[in-house]
């Protein structure tokens, strides 16, 4: 009995060493999920908290490579180029050019485009218009008149904001159609051509002027690039007075489309 009892004991002990092996096991297994289910919560709460603040400051605060900024258009209110004209083809005042001319030349001291030269051409004239470097390409679509003498008249800007009128002159081979006489028709055709083109700066060459019943002055107003008139009605009626005024500007050749482009205050 006491050796059946001593044998218990040492079996109850050795399941008690085994028992309590396992458990350590259990122990440290459980220990090394909490310390691996910890190190996870703190990785997803560092990433948490620095990925969404990283979005947002690229949402708010782009990095400059990533910004693309567009092209700047130019302003419509940009100052107009001063241009000078250096040499044309035809050169000024030139006589006997073929009816079947290819193209008018203006060449510039500067890089021009067609914008930057305002022009017209009297007699009419149908053309199209290039730019190439320093020059203005002016290129007929019919044949010219013969015996005609042509004016192209530019409307150039100076450094001080006024305006110059640069007229080519130049006369096509054949007899004259009319029989004006040519200094006279010459004249004619520049006037018409200037008033065309700038009837502002055309009608200013006629001021001051004081009629029966008006009086007309000029100055040029450097925020819009033209002359404005002011236009004084002394007579009785000035209803009468306005009309006496509208005829004058029709003595000099002044159309009513003309007249109506006028900057003009009555007073």
């Amino acid at each position: 009995m006491t050796w059946q009892v001593g044998y218990i004991t040492m079996d109850n002990f050795s399941i008690n060493n085994e028992y309590n092996y396992k458990k350590n096991k259990l122990i440290l297994l459980y220990a090394g999920i909490a310390v691996f289910i910890a190190l996870i919560i703190v990785f997803i709460g560092y990433y948490n908290y620095n990925i969404p603040t990283q979005k947002s400051n690229n949402n708010n605060q782009p990095s400059i490579t990533s910004v693309t900024y567009p092209p700047v258009q130019p302003s419509s209110t940009s100052v107009n180029k001063v241009l000078n004209i250096i040499s044309t083809t035809p050169s000024q005042n030139e006589k006997n050019i073929p009816t079947n001319l290819g193209n008018i030349k203006l060449s510039f001291d500067q890089p021009v485009s067609v914008g930057d030269v305002p022009l017209s051409i009297s007699p009419n004239l149908q053309y199209s218009i290039t730019a190439n470097d320093n020059s203005i390409i002016i290129t007929p679509q019919s044949s010219l008149i013969p015996g005609i003498t042509y004016s192209v008249v530019l409307r150039l800007y100076t450094i001080q904001g006024g305006i110059n009128l640069y007229t080519l002159n130049f006369t096509t081979t054949g007899s004259t159609p009319t029989p004006m006489p040519t200094d006279s028709f010459n004249q004619q055709q520049d006037n018409n051509a200037q008033r065309q083109m700038a009837p502002d700066v055309y009608l200013s060459n006629y001021t001051p002027y004081t009629g029966s019943d008006f009086t007309i002055s000029s100055s040029y107003n450097l925020s819009v690039h033209h002359y404005q008139f002011a236009v004084s009605l002394s007579g009785n009626n000035q209803t009468q007075d306005k009309q006496d005024f509208v005829n004058w500007l029709h003595s000099l050749q002044f159309t009513d489309s003309e007249i109506q482009s006028l900057d003009i205050t009555y007073q």
